[in-house]
C-alpha cells in the first residue's frame, strides 16, 4: 500500500537506491570467477539501474588464520579454489571492480554462520572430512574457529540422566494420525529398516504386535506454518508398534504402498513417539527425504539428515517411496523453480513413506557461535575489521543463516557464561526452570555489546554500519517457519541500537527463511507486497527508523517472492513510497550465472531486462 504522501512527493533515481545482494559462494558453483567475469557482473549491476552491492563476507581464505573460513574449499563450492588463485581474497576483488563501475559496495556479515546445518552420514566416506559431529553425522564446512573450539557453539539445556535414555532399547512405537479418520496402514505394510551408523540402513525382521487405537490428543501440533495439525485433547488415530527390541542409534519406519490414496498425515514430530522399558518415553530426533544439502536423501543406499526444522513440515507416511538411488549434492542441477536453489520449502513437494528415527538430542546448535563468549564477540569484530581493510563503504549485519536450524530451537542458548550471569541476576540455581524471556535478554544484551563495538569501529573507520532488521522474526509470537534460520532465545534489541544513533541504515528483511512463507498449496500471499506492507512489525520499522532518520532499504527475494512481473511493479510500489530509500534485489545469482569455460556470464531469466527497463522508466 502506496502512502498518500509518497504519492504526492515521489522520489527522483537520485534519491533511490537499487541494490544487488552478491552471495559469492552459489556464484561460483556454476563456473569460476576471474577478474573479467567479476568486472562484468558489476557492470550488469550498474547497467541494471542499481548504485549499490552487498556483499556477503565468508571469512579470511587464510586456513590458518584465526578468522579462517572455509566456504570456498567446500566440496560443493565447485569452483572454489579455481577462483580464489583467479582473484585472491573475494571481497577485496569485489571492492576494486565495484569502484571501476562507480558502485558504493557494503560487505555483509552473518555472525552466527560458522559453518552449515547439514550433515554427512556417519557411515559415509565423506564423513571423514569433518571432525565434529551431530546425531546421524559430521557436519559440513565448519569454519576453522568451530572445529577448534566446538564448545563455543550455542548449547541445549542440560537434561539429567539423557545418555542413560539413550542406550536404552526401543520397545514400542507410536505413530499418530492428524485425526481419528480410518486409515489404510496394516501391519503388513509397516517396514522397520536399522543402522549403526546412519548408513545405508537395512531391513530389520524383528518382530512387532500390531494395534490400532482412537485416543485424545497429549498435545497440540502446529506445522512449519503456524497451522494448528492437531488440537490437544482431540481425537486421533494411533498405530503402536510393540514387542520391538531396537538397539541401534538409527531406525526408520517405512510403509510399502506403491500407489493409492495416502491418508496418513501429521508432521513428523507429531507423528512419532519413541518408549523403551517399563513405557519409558526416549528423546530422539527426526528426518525424512528432506536435507539441507545433498537430497532427496535414500536410507538404502546413503543416509539421512536429522533435526534440521524439517521435522514440522507435514509429511505423509503412507506415500509411495520409490527412490532411485541417486543424490544431488548442495545446488546441483539447480532444481529448484526460477532457477532458485532446490529445496523441499521451494518445490512445494510433499514427502514421506517414511520417517528416520535418531536416537538422543543433539547438545549444541551445529556451527553457530554464542554471543555471551568474550573470545566469539572478538572473533566477529575481527571479520569487521577485514571487511574495512577491504575497503567496502560500509558494514551491514544480518543475523539469519544456515547454521542455527533445529527441530526444537528454544532448547538452546543455555551455554555456562549465559547461566552464569543469569543465576548472578536473578538468584536462581541451576536446577530452577529457566524464564526464557530473562534468558533472551542476558543474550540479547550480550549481541547489543556487540552491535555497539561494531559500530563505533566502522564508523571510526570512516564507513557506514547498518544491520538488518528482520520483521520476520523480530515479534512476540513467530512461528516456527520465523524462527527456522535464526538464533531462538536471544532478544534482538533493535529499536534500542536505532534510539541510541548506533544505526546509519537497515536493509528490511520480511521473508522467512528460504522465502518459504506460504505452505504447500496455500498460494503465494505472505510474501507479496501489499500484504508485507500492512504488517505490524514492518510498520513499526518504518515509522521507527523515519523518526530517527534512518534509511531503510527492503530485501526482496527476486528468484523466489514473486514473479518477474510482480517483481518490477513491487520496485515501483517501492520507489513511490517515501518511507524506503531504496530495495535490495536478493540475490545475483537468480539473474546471471558464470560457466566453466569463463565465458560471458549467462543470464537466467528476463528477470535481469525487466527490472532495468523499469528502472530506466522510474
Amino acid at each position: 500500500m502506496v502512502s498518500p504522501a509518497a504519492e504526492r512527493s515521489p522520489k527522483s533515481s537520485r534519491d533511490f537506491c537499487l541494490s544487488v545482494t552478491v552471495d559469492f559462494p552459489d556464484d561460483i558453483v556454476p563456473g569460476p570467477y576471474d577478474e573479467s567475469r567479476l568486472n562484468e557482473m558489476m557492470a550488469l549491476i550498474k547497467s541494471m539501474g542499481a548504485s549499490r552491492v552487498y556483499w556477503i563476507y565468508y571469512g579470511d581464505i587464510v586456513p590458518d588464520s584465526n578468522l579462517a573460513g572455509s566456504i570456498y574449499d567446500s566440496h560443493w563450492a565447485t569452483y572454489g579454489r579455481q577462483t580464489i588463485e583467479a582473484l585472491g581474497e573475494p571481497l577485496q576483488a569485489a571492492v576494486r571492480a565495484a569502484r571501476k563501475h562507480a558502485l558504493e559496495i557494503f560487505g555483509v556479515l552473518k555472525p552466527y554462520y560458522a559453518g552449515v546445518s547439514g550433515t554427512y552420514p556417519a557411515g559415509s566416506p565423506e564423513a571423514q572430512s569433518s571432525s565434529v559431529s551431530r546425531i546421524g553425522g559430521q557436519l559440513q564446512n565448519l569454519y576453522p574457529f568451530i572445529k577448534h573450539h566446538p564448545e563455543f557453539r550455542i548449547r541445549a539445556k542440560p537434561i539429567p540422566h539423557i545418555d542413560h535414555l539413550n542406550t536404552l532399547p526401543v520397545h514400542k512405537i507410536k505413530l499418530i494420525k492428524k485425526n481419528d479418520a480410518p486409515t489404510r496402514i496394516r501391519a503388513e505394510n509397516i517396514e522397520i529398516w536399522t543402522s549403526p551408523c546412519n548408513y545405508r540402513y537395512v531391513r530389520s525382521r524383528c518382530e512387532f504386535s500390531f494395534s490400532e487405537s482412537v485416543e485424545k490428543a497429549t498435545r497440540q501440533i502446529t506445522d512449519y506454518y503456524g497451522n494448528v495439525m492437531v488440537e490437544k485433547d482431540a481425537l486421533v488415530r494411533v498405530i503402536t508398534l510393540d514387542g520391538l527390541c531396537l538397539d541401534d542409534p538409527f531406525f526408520v519406519i517405512a510403509t510399502n504402498f506403491k500407489e493409492g490414496p495416502a491418508d496418513f498425515r501429521n508432521t513428523p514430530l507429531g507423528m512419532v513417539e519413541v518408549f523403551g522399558p517399563g513405557n519409558e518415553k526416549l528423546p530422539f530426533v527426526v528426518a525424512t527425504q528432506n536435507a539441507c544439502w545433498i537430497k532427496p536423501r535414500d536410507f538404502k543406499t546413503y543416509g539421512l539428515e536429522f533435526d534440521t526444522g524439517y521435522g514440522h513440515l507435514p509429511c505423509t507416511l503412507d506415500l509411495s517411496y520409490s527412490p532411485d538411488g541417486s543424490r544431488q549434492d548442495m545446488y546441483q542441477p539447480f532444481q529448484g523453480p526460477n532457477n532458485s536453489i532446490a529445496d523441499p520449502l521451494l518445490d512445494r513437494k510433499e514427502t514421506g513413506g517414511f520417517i528416520g528415527i535418531g536416537r538422543g538430542r543433539n547438545e549444541y546448535l551445529s556451527g553457530a557461535p554464542c554471543e555471551a563468549y568474550p573470545e566469539v564477540r572478538e572473533l566477529w569484530l575481527g571479520w569487521v575489521g577485514k571487511m574495512l581493510k577491504a575497503g567496502v563503504d560500509g558494514v551491514d549485519i544480518r543475523i539469519s543463516g544456515h547454521s542455527t536450524l533445529a527441530d526444537d530451537p528454544y532448547d538452546f542458548g543455555f551455554n555456562e557464561p549465559v547461566l552464569k550471569l543469569y543465576h548472578d541476576r536473578y538468584g536462581e540455581s541451576p536446577k530452577d526452570d529457566y524464564i526464557l524471556d530473562n534468558l533472551s535478554a542476558i543474550r540479547g544484551e550480550c549481541f547489543s555489546d556487540f552491535i555497539r563495538e561494531a559500530s563505533n569501529i566502522v564508523r571510526s573507520g570512516g564507513a557506514r554500519f547498518h544491520v538488518h532488521v528482520h520483521t520476520e522474526y523480530f515479534r512476540p509470537d513467530p512461528v516456527f517457519g520465523q524462527v527456522n534460520g535464526f538464533p531462538a532465545n536471544v532478544y534482538f534489541d533493535w529499536k534500542s541500537w536505532l534510539k541510541s544513533g548506533w544505526l546509519d541504515g537497515i536493509t528490511l528483511r520480511t521473508s522467512w527463511y528460504e522465502g518459504a512463507e506460504d505452505a504447500i498449496g496455500g498460494g503465494a500471499n505472505l510474501g507479496q507486497m501489499d500484504t508485507i506492507l500492512q504488517n505490524s512489525e514492518v510498520l513499526e520499522a518504518l515509522s521507527l527508523a523515519g523518526e530517527h532518520g534512518v534509511p531503510v532499504q527492503l530485501n526482496r527475494y527476486v528468484g523466489r517472492a514473486a514473479g518477474t512481473d510482480e517483481y518490477t511493479l513491487d520496485i515501483e510500489k517501492v520507489f513511490l513510497d517515501d518511507r524506503f530509500a531504496g530495495l535490495d534485489v536478493y540475490e545475483f545469482f537468480d539473474l546471471a550465472h558464470s560457466d566453466p569455460n569463463l565465458e560471458t556470464l549467462t543470464l537466467v531469466s528476463d528477470r535481469y531486462q525487466a527490472i532495468r527497463d523499469k528502472m530506466k522508466k522510474l
